[in-house]
């Protein structure tokens, strides 16, 4: 596996002038994914509990959708190739990996912050990339985990290897 050494001046560097040179998409995304948090609360009226349900469950899906294209465009940017608005609704084959992912990953942290709230702030930062595993290499929830679990290993050191 290739490595480089990592430096935090050249990963901000690459996101300022990524994000400079891309502004108009990233502006894009942007409203697109605030229409998906505004637009239930608009739409449903208050007092009827189940429609309320019901398409909050609908727009979080659709959110998580639109969540893994971001991570899809980012992860592009990242690779040297160029992404479009397309590649937002990309991942939609990888809905029940992911959603199964986030369950899992929001099980972890709920019992992280049984276990006196620390573990959980700890179990809440290691297992963030959960869904990038996901989306990047297409693979399974728990495949993801492992692959998570290990990376603050390979994290901890001078060499920066995202997928050991």
């Amino acid at each position: 596996m290739k490595t480089k050494k990592f430096s935090k001046s050249e990963a901000i560097r690459f996101g300022w002038n990524t994000t400079k040179n891309n502004l108009g998409l990233f502006i894009g995304l942007l409203m697109i994914e605030g229409l998906i948090y505004v637009v239930p609360n608009t739409i449903i009226r208050k007092d009827n509990l189940v429609l309320s349900i019901v398409v909050n469950i609908i727009f979080w899906t659709f959110g998580l959708i639109i969540g893994m294209g971001f991570i899809k465009i980012s992860l592009k940017f990242c690779d040297n190739e160029k992404p479009s608005i397309s590649d937002l609704f990309s991942c939609f084959h990888l809905l029940f990996k992911a959603l199964v992912g986030t369950i899992l990953y929001a099980v972890i942290v709920f019992v992280g912050y049984i276990l006196l709230i620390i573990p959980g702030i700890i179990w809440l930062i290691k297992f963030w990339f959960l869904i990038y595993f996901i989306v990047d290499k297409e693979i399974g929830p728990i495949e993801a985990l492992k692959k998570v679990h290990r990376l603050p290993k390979v994290l901890n050191g001078t060499y920066f290897s995202l997928y050991c």
